[in-house]
């Protein structure tokens, strides 16, 4: 399923990179393909939904394409059209921008701020609007995160 969310074509040899406490990092492919990602699944969700599949914040590295830490989340749901999604972490507040079940961010200082954040944190929350106009809390543990991070960043080093 991870190869799957991983979205690069050709990406076999998965290979787990090791799990830290609340995170788990992954790395798919060789070569120019290479991929590897941090990622976890919330501690708790909130929403009066009949329905939802797994929600999943992913960190990914991309080498051949020069991506480095691009955030990402799988909600299990679909986002309301138009709207934007929220990440709160400490006094950082940042919007992402949703298409179908997804949101990221967008931008290199945003995404730098918020990985240093991230590194430093305890919990990062997430709040959405599904298509059906339930709104949910997802929280995040981030005790692991930098453990993660830093193997995916050996499995994947900038070039």
């Amino acid at each position: 399923m991870l190869a799957a969310l991983a979205a690069g074509p050709a990406l076999a040899q998965d290979e787990s990179l090791g799990s830290f406490r609340d995170w788990s990092a992954m790395g798919f492919g060789s070569g120019e393909d290479r991929a590897c990602m941090a990622f976890s699944q919330p501690v708790k969700s909130e929403g009066t939904y009949s329905k939802r599949g797994d929600a999943f914040l992913f960190v990914t590295h991309r080498p051949g394409t020069g991506e480095r830490g691009r955030v990402s989340l799988d909600t299990g749901y679909t986002y309301k059209a138009g709207s934007k999604a929220k990440l709160i972490l400490g006094d950082l507040a940042l919007e992402l921008r949703t298409g179908a079940s997804t949101a990221w961010l967008d931008g290199d200082a945003q995404t730098k701020r918020l990985l240093a954040a991230m590194r430093a944190g305890r919990e990062l929350v997430v709040e959405g609007i599904s298509s059906r106009g339930t709104r949910t809390v997802d929280r995040y543990s981030l005790y692991g995160f930098s453990a993660a991070y830093n193997a995916m960043g050996k499995a994947c080093p900038a070039r």
